[in-house]
C-alpha cells in the first residue's frame, strides 16, 4: 500500500488489506483495523489499468 492508501476512518492509519484474486473484480468484506481493533467494511475494486485493486473504507457498520 501507497501513501495514498485506504485509510481507517477511526485512527487514520493505512488499511493494510489483500483481497483474494480468485474472488472477482468487486469484493466486499469486513476486518478489523490492525491498530484500532475497530471493524471496517471493505470494498475492494479491481482497475485493469493498474493491474491492482483499489480499496475503499467505511466504518460504523
Amino acid at each position: 500500500m501507497t501513501e495514498d492508501g485506504a485509510r481507517c476512518p477511526y485512527c487514520f492509519e493505512l488499511v493494510d488489506s489483500y483481497p483474494d484474486p480468485g474472488g472477482g473484480e468487486h469484493q466486499q468484506y469486513v476486518e478489523d483495523c490492525a491498530v484500532c481493533c475497530r471493524p471496517l467494511l471493505i470494498t475492494a475494486t479491481y482497475d485493469e489499468e493498474r493491474g491492482d485493486y483499489q480499496l475503499s473504507v467505511v466504518g460504523d457498520l
